[in-house]
């Protein structure tokens, strides 16, 4: 994830992804800093809690800005007010655009490569609310975490919680339980007792998919895209591999004909190192090769074959002695004059089956 951060900020800028992150509400985020293409991850820049968790809302809203604020309203002692909160919204980013990121951050098997069996754990999963979250820690520079964070946020809350020392010491473990037990509880309680009761709220509800979100394939894979998505421009290139079906990686000479099977893979050049990088299904591994399969291998084959005729009938019984070599065998197929009689799979080594003949003709092979 941090990888893909650098590259994104490093193709539109770093000065204008900085200025979409503060109109965002991360008003105090790397203000007079010299983070460069660390402040993609945090680098050198600090950030204001209740800022950033406003940053998070705008996103939850599909990407418009509403000043962040503590109260709405002020009133003197005679009940005149003398404040008023107004309401001056913006569209920062484009709300396909804001639900993209929202549909990622709200996926389990997104997470699973960093988290594995954790991202459906507490905190990223809340009990009868759907939520989109994201963790952080900051390194103390010596390869220690220092504090631990967590933002979600549902269609209608957005919460940020930090854990760490106030005199910036390690923490003892980077463990992030604490923060994604605060945000279980709170985000739980808060949809269940407060906005369901005020009838703003039901379980089950999510943000709304934009008009503009489509699905999509994207390098042989199911996704969504925006409305401006356009795979003719994206610099992707298909073509089709052969591949063992058995070990999932690419076919060799030594592979057999029945194992094989070809598929259509895509290749992509990365727009900023301009590496070459090919996608193959779910699955199947591009970069290695059969390594199940040796040319050395011993082939089924026949041993040997006998039939008996059954009494008063022109069926007989053909049993045939199969040697299996070094894979087992999937099927065995009998024919007669070209047409099957039987397909099946051999009982231990000896396959059997019944025939009448109406020809004297007629041949069988196996």
């Amino acid at each position: 994830m941090n990888i893909a951060a650098v590259k994104a900020l490093s193709i539109v800028g770093v000065d204008e992804g900085l200025s979409v992150a503060q109109q965002l509400g991360d008003k105090s985020y790397c203000k007079n800093s010299n983070a460069g293409l660390s402040a993609a991850i945090g680098g050198g820049c600090s950030v204001h809690q209740d800022e950033h968790t406003n940053a998070f809302a705008s996103i939850a809203r599909g990407g418009v800005y509403k000043e962040l604020t503590y109260f709405t309203e002020v009133k003197n002692s005679s009940n005149q007010k003398i404040f008023e909160w107004k309401d001056e919204s913006k569209q920062v980013i484009d709300s396909q655009a804001a639900y993209e990121l929202t549909d990622i951050l709200a996926d389990p098997s997104a997470r699973t490569t960093t988290f594995g069996g954790q991202s459906r754990s507490y905190g990223f999963t809340v009990p009868g609310v759907w939520t989109a979250s994201k963790t952080g820690t900051t390194d103390n520079g010596k390869g220690a975490a220092k504090d631990s964070w967590m933002m979600s946020y549902s269609p209608v809350v957005a919460t940020g919680v930090w854990s760490g020392n106030h005199d910036g010491r390690a923490l003892r473990s980077p463990d992030n339980s604490p923060v994604r037990r605060v945000i279980n509880e709170y985000m739980r309680d808060v949809h269940h007792q407060v906005y369901a009761s005020n009838g703003k709220w039901r379980s089950g509800d999510k943000i709304e998919r934009p008009s503009g979100i489509r699905n999509c394939t994207i390098n042989g894979k199911n996704d969504i895209c925006p409305s401006w998505w356009d795979k003719n421009k994206t610099g992707s290139v298909s073509r089709e591999i052969e591949f063992d079906s058995i070990s999932k990686k690419k076919a060799t000479k030594c592979t057999p004909e029945s194992t094989r099977v070809k598929l259509t893979v895509f290749e992509t050049t990365d727009p900023v190192s301009k590496k070459k990088t090919i996608t193959a299904p779910e699955g199947y591994d591009v970069n290695e090769e059969d390594n199940i399969h040796n040319c050395s291998d011993s082939q089924p084959s026949i041993s040997s074959v006998s039939y008996s005729r059954h009494a008063n009938s022109n069926t007989y019984r053909i049993n045939i002695n199969i040697a299996k070599g070094n894979f087992d065998i999937t099927s065995v197929v009998i024919k007669v004059d070209g047409a099957t009689i039987s397909n099946a799979l051999p009982t231990g080594n000896i396959l059997s089956t019944d025939y009448t003949f109406n020809k004297a003709s007629q041949k069988y092979y196996s």
